[in-house]
């Protein structure tokens, strides 16, 4: 099985949209972490880490 992630940010909202299927979308916004799940093991960032020396 072939499994993807494709990301999309939101620099005015801090935000970044996961798309694992076409009706399988979350937004997840600076609070949260992203996480790499079957497609990049182990993988672990915080959503805010994306923004950081953005105004």
């Amino acid at each position: 099985m072939h499994s993807s992630i494709v990301l999309g940010t939101g620099v005015l909202v801090k935000s970044v949209t996961v798309y694992r299927a076409l009706d399988k979308i979350q937004v997840l916004t600076a609070q949260d972490t992203l996480t790499g799940e079957s497609v990049i093991p182990g993988f672990q960032c915080q959503v805010a880490d994306f923004f950081v020396g953005l105004k």
